[in-house]
């Protein structure tokens, strides 16, 4: 409406201009026009002046040569020559002046042709009269008719006619202009009047509206300050120095501190100090030249009330529109529940570490996941080359052994437990082992698969435990021992499974408690946040009602608070769902992928709005699944290649059936999008792991950890191949069931 009003003030000025402009310039053209008038009309008075001259000269020669017929005194005779020599002169200057009216001009060629030939004439008779009586001339001028001036006389007269007649014209013409001119004065000064005081009564009103405007946006910032001041999460606004503009009730409880103590203090005065670490403050220098931000910088405070913890400070610039203040708004986060939970997670690694069992722990798509040192021992391997991969791609079969059935065997056994959730012995297995430099080890084991549930009584690890029986082996096929040597052997070879079982049941034990501590904890969170959330999401709808007239500032503070809350939201309900998809019953049934497929492009349609998208789906067979949780797991995987490729001019996905491995169907799902670093790969599937900023790609980091959770319950294998900005393919197992 300001804006509106201010187009409306500008318009009455110019408006106002262009009316005394336009008067100014029609005033000059009247002028103009009416000194045009002005000549014309002393032109004509000119005219006239010298035919009354002419008719003056006339009417002394008329009256000499009347005087001179009735006397024929000479006197009149010199009356007539210099009454004729006066009109002769003046008939030059008509003739200059009338040279643009050619009626004129005809009447002075007729004066010019007739005059001279009648003062001719009667000339002769003036020398006759010089000779003879005056009686004889009196007769002889008798006859010659008409007076010889006659003719000039009605000529004069009638040129004096005509210019009385132009007078009269230029007259009322220089009158109409005069009163145009006046009338475009009045007319110009009053519509000029008229648009200024408009301009004026506009200004009056906009100063006050603006008045009005500035009362409510102060109302309107405090209010949305007061929203702020709910969000329980610390938030500091800091000036280009690094000085507190600004902080929220949460960072004053916080710190034990009050506007007073802070507003303009460095932020590393602030609170004893815990900000004043160099790396923080170069990172918030320069986030404000630089148009950066940042994202999960950690520092360990201690705080006056809550004792130590530890923070996730994530700072963004923030820019006041019309000026070129710059300011820092720095978000806190208390991540020290988070931290301490990683602790748990390193500690209990260190702890199955260090197991002296040979154990491996697989997960349901059996990449693995951890291993015991002794475990890595035994097969000549290192943590950091195996954890993340396949087992069978870790562990092949000997190439050079065409009887080796290590792989098919172990992999039967692992999909028993699977299946059946219950443990499975193995039967010694001769499964050689790769050394360091390529060549294959002749070794025999004897494993033992086991399932570890989590809360929701499904299936989130596998524990192989293997025993090196190569040596008894060995020994029994070269008949070494005597038989109650072997028997020995075996007795001791037994006793030691035993042992390992009771260890390995110990740490299935701890590990099932870690897992329902962490489930609980997730759930406990997920809804816990939910409360404080809807206030959030409450108020700023509330002030999104209410407050219409906010300033660019405060709509931008409402507009991150909902952001957030959303964001917040969207993050919560995965947490659900992921917790959820744990829990879930399983109900198989055939599904033809094709048909699922085609379903979920459907639904995604709102997503490739605008946008050119190239589908290229292969054959797909039927599998048994759920088809409620193998949907969700298409949507995800078909929802991130549409968005992944959001940046691509044409888009283009494909979906078909990879090469596998007896017993299962593998599914491809291939993008041209922006593809990630293979050295992140392990990360891919976890939970809340993203390999893109939110500023470039929406989303929370758990539709992956989903992913590959409903595949593993359903006894499957996740995986992804991918280059940076190259695209990336997405892989998923089923196993292929009667």
């Amino acid at each position: 409406m300001a804006k509106s009003r201010t187009r409306y003030i500008i318009l009455s000025v110019a408006l106002a201009t262009v009316s005394f402009l336009a008067m100014v310039l029609l005033s000059y053209l009247s002028i103009r026009s009416l000194d045009v008038a002005t000549q014309r009309v002393q032109h004509t008075d000119l005219v006239r002046d010298n035919l009354e001259e002419a008719q003056l000269q006339l009417k002394d020669l008329q009256t000499g040569i009347r005087g001179f017929i009735l006397t024929g005194d000479a006197r009149f005779y010199l009356r007539i020559e210099r009454g004729a020599k006066g009109l002769v002169a003046v008939l030059p200057r008509l003739r200059e002046l009338t040279v643009d009216n050619p009626l004129q001009q005809g009447r002075l060629d007729s004066l010019e042709s007739d005059l001279p030939a009648r003062l001719a004439e009667f000339r002769r008779l003036h020398e006759l009269s010089a000779a003879h009586a005056t009686a004889a001339t009196g007769a002889a001028i008798a006859a010659l008719g008409p007076h010889p001036t006659d003719l000039t006389s009605r000529t004069l007269v009638a040129m004096k006619s005509e210019e009385d007649q132009l007078l009269a014209q230029r007259l009322a013409a220089a009158r109409t202009d005069a009163r145009r001119t006046a009338t475009a004065l009045a007319l110009g000064l009053v519509l000029a009047g008229i648009f200024l005081a408009l301009g004026a009564l506009l200004v009056r009103r906009y100063l006050a509206e603006h008045e009005r405007t500035a009362e409510v946006n102060r109302a309107a910032r405090a209010y949305a300050e007061s929203i702020v001041d709910t969000v329980r999460e610390p938030l500091v606004i800091l000036t280009p120095d690094l000085r507190i503009n600004s902080a929220n009730r949460a960072f004053h409880q916080w710190f034990e501190t009050t506007p007073a103590e802070i507003d303009g203090h460095r932020l590393s005065e602030v609170g004893g100090g815990p900000f004043a670490i160099p790396e923080l403050l170069h990172a918030l220098e320069d986030a404000g030249p630089s148009h950066s931000q940042i994202e999960h910088f950690e520092v360990s405070v201690n705080l006056p009330r809550s004792g130590s913890k530890v923070l996730r400070l994530n700072a963004r610039k923030l820019h006041r529109p019309g000026n070129d203040t710059i300011m820092t708004l720095l978000a806190i986060e208390d991540i020290t529940v988070q931290k301490r939970i990683e602790q748990i997670h390193l500690q209990f690694r260190g702890l199955f570490e260090s197991v002296p069992g040979h154990f491996l722990v697989l997960r349901p798509d059996l990449t693995i996941a951890a291993a015991s040192d002794a475990y890595l021992a035994a097969t000549m391997t290192k943590r950091e080359e195996i954890v993340g991969k396949g087992i069978f791609e870790v562990f092949p079969d000997n190439p050079a052994d065409p009887a080796a059935n290590g792989a098919a065997n172990l992999r039967a056994s692992l999909q028993r437990v699977l299946q059946s959730g219950t443990a499975d012995t193995m039967a010694i297995q001769k499964y050689d082992v790769r050394r360091p430099d390529g060549a294959f080890e002749e070794r025999y084991w004897s494993p033992v698969n086991s399932p570890v549930f989590g809360s929701d009584l499904q299936i989130e690890y596998l524990i192989h435990r293997v025993e090196d029986v190569t040596d008894f082996i060995r020994q029994k096929q070269k008949g070494a021992a005597e038989p109650t040597a072997i028997q020995a052997r075996l007795e001791a070879v037994e006793s030691i499974i035993y042992q390992r079982s009771q260890e390995t049941q110990a740490a299935l034990n701890q590990l099932r408690m870690a897992n329902e501590e962490l489930e609980a904890f997730s759930y406990s969170v997920s809804h816990d946040l939910r409360a404080p959330l809807r206030h959030i999401a409450g108020f700023a709808d509330m002030l999104g009602k209410h407050a219409t007239t906010l300033d660019d500032k405060g709509k931008r503070y409402l507009k991150t608070i909902s952001e957030a809350a959303q964001r917040m939201g969207h993050l919560i309900d995965d947490l659900l769902t992921f917790s959820r998809i744990g829990r879930v019953e399983l109900r198989h049934a055939q599904v033809d992928l094709a048909t699922l497929i085609e379903e979920v492009k459907q639904a995604l349609q709102p997503e490739m709005a605008g946008r050119i998208v190239h589908w290229e789906v292969g054959e797909l067979p039927a599998v048994r699944a759920d088809p409620n949780l193998l949907r969700q797991v298409l949507v995800n995987l078909l929802g991130n290649a549409i968005k992944y490729t959001r940046k691509r001019a044409e888009a283009r996905i494909a979906v078909g059936c990879a090469p596998s491995e007896p017993g299962e169907t593998v599914v491809f799902i291939r993008d041209n999008g922006a593809g990630f670093d293979m050295k992140y790969a392990d990360k891919l599937f976890g939970v809340f792991q993203r390999l893109h900023s939110a500023a470039e790609f929406d989303g929370t980091g758990v539709g992956l950890a989903n992913v590959r959770r409903i595949v593993v319950r359903h006894g499957g294998r996740t995986w992804a191949e991918a280059g940076v900005e190259e695209g990336a393919t997405f892989y998923f197992s089923l196993p292929i069931l009667a």
